[in-house]
């Protein structure tokens, strides 16, 4: 199993394509995976949006924290939730491409 942590903060305009991104990426190279989005207290849509996407990827779960604790926080929230032998953190906002995980998991596997 594979899990990806991606925490957002006020993302409503990237949540679709953030989504769309990350699940291509991630199906690139396993089926056997969970996205985990940690919700850091936004006060947009982004939660509403998260939600929408959820409901069409049952491997998407949503961490909703109660308020804005901080970055390293809600990867921390992550991680407690994680499931598998693998495990990355990317940040919600596409500075680091989705696409580059494919390559990262094969060079964990291949040591």
């Amino acid at each position: 199993m594979f899990s990806l942590i991606i925490p957002v903060y006020n993302e409503e305009d990237l949540i679709d394509e953030l989504a769309a991104r990350s699940i291509r990426a991630v199906e690139s190279f396993t089926n056997n995976y969970v996205i985990l989005f940690i919700n850091d207290g936004s006060n947009d849509s982004t939660l509403r949006k998260l939600i929408e996407v959820r409901k069409h990827h049952s491997r998407i779960k949503i961490v909703d924290l109660s308020k804005n604790f901080g970055h390293q926080a809600a990867f921390t929230a992550g991680l407690e939730m994680a499931l598998g032998n693998y495990v990355a953190m990317m940040d919600g906002d596409l500075q680091d491409p989705p696409e580059l995980l494919a390559d990262m998991y094969r060079m964990v596997k291949d040591e």
